[in-house]
């Protein structure tokens, strides 16, 4: 956590960051799984950022796998979940404010465990859907608002019978919420009108996922009889409306890509809880077997729509991947609570190159209006015939930390990598100037190479001025002096490491402090 400080008046003081900025290069990818991992195909990864400490990330993996983070990604340990509640299938993780991490996966129902210590050890955990039928694709989210009490929900497909053709027999979407940490959860609560059949087809209903809104609104959505429904509960999840139709999803979400198992589109969505330009917007990710245009007829492809007015009204479905020849597969969605910036990870498979396959990643600043993509794989995989790279990969943003995370499959050996994204979209203009007057509570800069700390000061004082890094470690050494009325110019270091910085300005005589957070990005 940013060291806090108190904020007095000094009438006049001026502060000046002067940088300059570059483009910033192909972002560092990472082995997560280790070598001892492998030979048990890792796959259907899910992963998180610690609200608290940005540089703390969990990802969890087929099956039972979980690893974690202490430094942003750069290195990775693997352990196996150790938990009496659900098998590590099918992870779906998460953190509340207050640093607790869940992890929600199959075994005998779904269970979902907690951990306070960033998975290291889970203290607690409980299970849901023991009711009756097979549960299938269980998806976490919390309500992070203050006041909430960190509320979870949870939503999932139910099967009377997996894979039964019984007409009486139906897949439908299920959601349970937990207020008190996961400890206990409610009875589960249908919430699709019409259900599915229990193939585990397009038919099928499958891909619950829930999204909480500004105000404690539960929206959840899934793919059903080639269309995108949606619903929603204002009363914390007890009872929801009549289903939606939001989208059609031409083909449905089983897609056939003969180079794979599998390689399905179930829809991915999320709610930006509390940017100041996009707080409150709805924002829905699925794949499908693109057969909107005349050259792109047949290939799969990422869509997109979004809603400002709580799902009452979507946009037209956007193609987010149509800009090359390639088979875009499992696409999957995340939204920086920080900024707002909205982030997409897909796969892109070449066909005429042999199935070459890489991973790509697409920015939107404005809202979900337009797109920037950048390919972030080092290097290109080439699936063997059959491949399992799962049912989904996964991306987590927080406060311009980005980590997309795929499976990544060598002769069909899979293995889990990630790339360690530092988002500069929108980031300032160079030679900010702020004063003291205008009591900012955050200062963003572009920078790649500090040309230093401009002070006017209207009268003498005697300062201390420092920088801290994210977890509040001092960044080299202090500066510290009796500085005369006037402009002064202190360089700032340039051994630090790309991410959010605080610079703290102590006037020693008058008891007075200030700070500015400011972003480093080589």
């Amino acid at each position: 956590m940013f060291t806090s400080f108190s904020c007095h008046r000094l009438s006049a003081l001026i502060v000046i960051f002067c940088f300059t900025a570059t483009a910033q290069s192909q972002p560092q990818n990472v082995h997560v799984s280790a070598d001892t991992v492998s030979r048990y195909s890792p796959c259907e990864v899910s992963i998180a950022i610690n609200p608290r400490n940005p540089l703390a990330i969990v990802a969890g993996s087929n099956a039972q796998w979980l690893y974690t983070s202490s430094d942003g990604g750069q290195t990775w340990a693997s352990a196996m979940l150790r938990t009496d509640f659900g098998s590590g299938c099918d992870p779906s993780l998460a953190f509340d404010d207050e640093s607790n991490l869940y992890f929600a996966s199959l075994g005998t129902g779904i269970g979902i465990s907690r951990s306070r210590d960033g998975g290291m050890s889970f203290d607690t955990g409980a299970t849901v859907g023991l009711e009756a039928g097979v549960q299938d694709k269980p998806t976490l989210a919390v309500d992070k608002r203050a006041g909430s009490g960190n509320t979870l929900a949870l939503a999932w497909t139910r099967f009377d019978h997996y894979n039964s053709r019984k007409n009486s027999d139906t897949s439908r979407i299920l959601c349970s919420i937990s207020h008190d940490r996961g400890l206990t959860w409610s009875t589960p609560v249908r919430v699709d009108d019409a259900g599915g059949d229990c193939l585990d087809s397009s038919n099928t209903a499958e891909g619950a996922v829930p999204a909480f809104g500004p105000n404690g609104e539960l929206y959840i959505v899934w793919s059903a009889r080639d269309t995108i429904f949606f619903d929603k509960s204002l009363d914390g999840g007890v009872t929801f409306g009549r289903d939606k139709v939001i989208a059609v999803q031409p083909g449905g979400w089983n897609i056939t890509e003969k180079r794979i198992f599998r390689a399905n589109g179930i829809p991915v969505a999320v709610c930006d809880q509390f940017s100041a330009s996009f707080k409150g917007r709805i924002y829905v990710l699925w794949g499908e077997v693109d057969d909107r245009s005349s050259t792109r007829h047949g290939v799969p492809d990422a869509y997109f729509i979004c809603s400002a007015d709580g799902g009452q009204t979507w946009s037209q479905p956007q193609n987010l991947t149509s800009a090359d020849t390639a088979q875009h597969l499992f696409p999957t969605l995340a939204v920086d609570p920080i900024t707002g910036h909205l982030f997409v990870a897909y796969y892109s498979m070449h066909p005429e190159n042999g199935y070459s396959t890489d991973v790509y990643l697409a920015c939107s600043t404005d809202g979900g209006g337009s797109f920037t993509t950048s390919k972030v794989s080092e290097s290109q995989f080439y699936p063997g015939n059959g491949a399992f790279l799962g049912d989904y990969i996964s991306v987590a943003a927080y406060n311009r930390h980005v980590v997309p995370i795929w499976t990544r499959a060598d002769k069909n050996k899979t293995s889990i990598w990630a790339a360690l994204v530092f988002d500069t979209a929108d980031a300032g203009a160079s030679g900010v100037r702020m004063t003291e007057d205008e009591n900012p509570t955050q200062l963003r800069v572009n920078t790649s190479c500090p040309l230093g700390l401009e002070l006017v000061l209207p009268a003498s004082a005697r300062l201390t001025i420092e920088v801290f890094d994210a977890l509040g470690r001092k960044c080299g050494p202090k500066y510290r002096g009796k500085f005369d009325a006037g402009k002064h110019r202190i360089p700032l270091y340039t051994n630090l490491s790309n991410g959010p910085y605080l610079i703290t300005i102590l006037d020693e005589e008058r008891g007075a402090a200030w700070s500015w957070k400011f972003l480093f990005l080589r």
